[in-house]
């Protein structure tokens, strides 16, 4: 298994604005809780999707 810790957080305004840039070439899968996808979905780019229903901690 490989485990990748985030690289870059960005935490502005319009953020979202910026994956294409950011993402380049690159391809990008958008990992996403159940609720965070219905409220954010309208403001998100086209990415594949993926639904995490584990745990995000131990605690």
């Amino acid at each position: 298994m490989i485990r990748q810790a985030v690289l870059q957080y960005i935490h502005e305004k319009e953020a979202v604005s910026q994956l294409d840039t950011l993402l380049g070439k690159r391809s990008g899968v958008l990992l996403h809780g159940a609720k965070a996808l219905q409220a954010a979905n309208p403001y998100l780019p086209a990415l594949p999707k993926v639904l995490f229903q584990g745990h995000c901690t131990d605690f």
